[in-house]
């Protein structure tokens, strides 16, 4: 079968750029792609290494690859299968959702154009072919797209924000509409958490949850492996100097210091907007000095960051914090209040 799938797919590869797909026979198309390529990894996982179920599997998922890139060649075609793979990342029918989920998100990635390498140099087509997906393929279906990243994993979430980024590099700011929907989605978690402290435990868990994958995402964006790079000193920028991102951001960190909630991700999220305080919103920066402040109370374990937070770094950045924080600002009782606690 995935022999036979690979030769209709090699067909298809060669007449689809002379004879293009009417929209319906290209959205089925797209969902048959996606659903055949969930398959291929699963034989490849069920089948030995070598074995010609294995070796047709694996080729056959590279047809699906390059059938997907094929098929895209034009704005609108491109539009259309785009579209077509987040709408069915939704629906995984009788497969596990995780599972078919993280298929649908490796085939996107992969009909993504690919960002340009360490000291390679791209030539005109590539930098068409990004120019379409960024000015007019992508902004077409943010809302799909906002969807779609919504039901990811922190980790695959930051993988999808670093790649568009890798592509946009800042034109049309896409990493940075998703990282203020994340935001706004940690805000609705705040607000459940806030409204759970009454419910059963198992609730109150849930909603913990929720806004910890949240901070994780925003950690590992600012803070985390890419924390000196372009990606995260834009994202701090974006976060700390917009205004309506920064007053979210300010609502959030107050809610979770009135429901004496912590997590070392909010600490690290904190620490990368405090490290750059050009543009940091004044309400934010007083709220981020009372969160640094907050967080020596919550000494990290080990394995989360390998450090706990200590008091002369909580200070430090708290200080940073309030440098920068107008004095019509700052609350002074607040303020004493998590100083004589911290101490």
């Amino acid at each position: 079968l995935f022999s036979g799938a690979d030769e209709a797919l090699q067909v298809i590869r060669r007449l689809a750029p002379i004879y293009p797909l009417p929209g319906r026979q290209l959205r089925t198309l797209t969902t048959a792609l996606a659903d055949l390529f969930g398959a291929t990894d699963a034989a490849d996982m069920i089948y030995a290494q070598g074995s010609d179920a294995c070796s047709a599997a694996q080729s056959a998922r590279q047809a699906c690859i390059d059938a997907s890139r094929v098929l895209a060649g034009s704005p609108r075609d491109a539009e259309v299968i785009l579209r077509m793979l987040l709408l069915h990342g939704a629906k995984a029918g009788q497969r596990d959702p995780a599972y078919h989920l993280l298929h649908v998100f490796s085939l996107i990635d992969h009909l993504l154009p690919m960002p340009q390498r360490d000291g390679e140099m791209r030539d005109v087509r590539e930098e068409e072919i990004i120019a379409i997906w960024i000015r007019q393929v992508i902004p077409r279906v943010l809302t799909d797209l906002t969807a779609f990243f919504k039901m990811l994993d922190a980790e695959n979430k930051a993988h999808m924000v670093r790649r568009l980024a890798d592509l946009d590099e800042g034109v049309v700011g896409i990493a940075e509409w998703l990282v203020g929907e994340e935001i706004k989605m940690l805000k609705d978690a705040v607000r459940n958490l806030e409204n759970a402290m009454t419910e059963h435990a198992d609730s109150i868990l849930l909603r913990e949850y929720q806004v910890t994958i949240s901070l994780r995402f925003l950690s590992d964006l600012m803070a985390g492996p890419s924390g000196s790079t372009t990606l995260a000193h834009t994202l701090t920028t974006s976060v700390g100097g917009s205004s309506e991102v920064a007053s979210i951001m300010t609502s959030i960190l107050h809610s979770l210091m009135a429901n004496h909630s912590f997590s070392p991700f909010l600490f690290n999220v904190g620490e990368a907007l405090i490290s750059n305080p050009a543009n940091l919103d004044p309400g934010l920066s007083f709220a981020l000095a009372l969160t640094c402040l907050r967080a020596v109370r919550y000494p990290a374990p080990a394995d989360v960051n390998g450090t706990t937070v200590t008091l002369a770094s909580s200070l430090s950045y708290a200080l940073q914090a309030l440098h920068v924080t107008p004095i019509r600002i700052i609350d002074p009782d607040r303020l004493c209040s998590e100083l004589c606690d911290a101490l």
